[in-house]
């Protein structure tokens, strides 16, 4: 369906629920918990008691538990959850393969979910607390009325941010887009989020992880892994109980029941695993492996999906479930993607990561050359079927049409921008 269609479609909705009182469509509320693990919440078997508001959010909700992160970073994930598609097809990553370096943008004419729905009559607005990647250079802002973006904010400052705001609507239907960033590098929860649970050191190690990587040239040592990880379950928890707040916010505006509230994260932290640590490298499964809960309007759908899906798939979902057409080739979490594909892109290559029936592959090509493979997860997958997932995901890469990559940005020549990521870790 054409753009123009779908205002004139949008218009003639508006007009007609308009004659009722407020325009009965769903509000969209799409929530990024920035660099937050799956296997750290509650609802996903974690020991910890980092998220009782999500746990509960689960229960009235889809909770899907293979839910893989197209990209490993924020720019590519985000701009996979906003038009659906996969890294290497819109072209969002470095464009070389050092942090901090250039960064390929979105290009403005491929359209996104806030387009969409911006021409369908829904009012847009984005609250950011990731000020670095999600800055409005990097192509991610196109479609949103409002993109409120102030430097690096925690969740005690967005939250009533968005609650303000909300009070102040009316009749359209909206789609708020909220990043919440608190869990990123350097692990700096207020009190009592930061003594809330056990590995803390005293003295500290460094502020930020990254100081001890680039002084060691190796990673933390395990205690101060354990305090690092201490810190980032206590940033959990600090947002689980902020998020609390929102739900509460949304029921007393009465905006809560009839929503679609989509909750998931860009990515997740390695905290050493296979000698990784941060976000940003190849796609392994701790690293992509991401939550994903998604309540529906008057919980029409609820349960448990443990088959893979992909974020990727979450704009379809959004579309398909407010009764407008999702874009050509794309679909709804509810029909089944195989095999479900995270990448990292890079010049001459990329390195995959597929999962399908319980088989999870890596998979690293450089200028056209296999470098290596493995099936990843345990119990190791078959032969045949680690072969039989290869050949789909070949299959399936080859069916990509061309990159479409945006204009590079240089954030090193942005000093604001520059102050930011470095103080995000991604700068020495």
């Amino acid at each position: 369906m054409s753009r123009g269609r779908l205002r004139s479609l949008g218009l003639v909705l508006l007009l007609a629920g308009a004659a009722c009182g407020r325009d009965p469509r769903p509000d969209v509320f799409l929530i990024v918990l920035d660099t937050v693990r799956a296997d750290h919440l509650g609802a996903y078997g974690y020991d910890r008691d980092t998220s009782p508001v999500l746990d509960a959010f689960a229960r009235e909700a889809v909770l899907y538990r293979t839910a893989i992160a197209p990209g490993t970073w924020t720019p590519p994930s985000h701009a996979s959850l906003f038009t659906g598609l996969l890294p290497s097809v819109h072209g969002v990553d470095r464009v070389d393969e050092g942090v901090g370096g250039g960064v390929y943008a979105l290009d403005p004419g491929v359209d996104t979910l806030a387009e969409r729905l911006q021409a369908a009559g829904w009012k847009t607005a984005a609250f950011l607390g990731n000020g670095g990647y999600l800055a409005p250079v990097f192509g991610l802002a196109q479609g949103f009325e409002k993109y409120r973006i102030q430097g690096l904010r925690s969740v005690d400052d967005l939250v009533p941010a968005v609650v303000g705001w909300l009070e102040r609507q009316n009749d359209r239907p909206l789609f708020v887009f909220l990043n919440v960033m608190d869990a990123h590098a350097p692990y700096e929860p207020p009190a009592p989020y930061d003594r809330m649970f056990p590995g803390l050191l005293d003295p500290p190690p460094p502020r930020h992880p990254q100081e001890e990587i680039y002084a060691r040239g190796g990673l933390p040592t395990p205690a101060q892994i354990a305090h690092y990880v201490g810190r980032y379950d206590g940033e959990i928890r600090h947002m689980d109980d902020r998020l609390g707040e929102l739900f509460a916010a949304l029921r007393r505006l009465g905006r809560y029941d009839d929503a679609l509230i989509v909750v998931t994260a860009d990515h997740g932290e390695m905290f050493g695993e296979g000698g990784r640590w941060g976000h940003g490298g190849d796609p392994v499964f701790e690293l992509v492996h991401v939550p994903l809960i998604v309540k529906y309007p008057k919980r029409s759908r609820v349960g448990v999906e443990t088959r893979a899906v992909s974020l990727a798939d979450v704009p379809a979902t959004i579309l398909a479930t407010l009764g407008l057409t999702p874009d050509a080739g794309q679909r709804p979490l509810w029909e089944p993607t195989v095999p479900v594909i995270a990448e990292r892109i890079f010049p001459g290559g990329a390195a995959r990561l597929a999962v399908a029936d319980g088989v999870v592959l890596s998979e690293v090509r450089r200028d056209g050359q296999r470098q290596a493979w493995v099936a990843e997860r345990e119990p190791a997958a078959a032969p045949a079927d680690a072969d039989r997932l290869l050949g789909d995901l070949h299959r399936l890469v080859d069916t990509f049409p061309a990159s479409r990559r945006g204009p590079v940005v240089h954030p090193r020549a942005d000093t604001r921008l520059a102050d930011r990521l470095r103080e995000l870790g991604y700068l020495p």
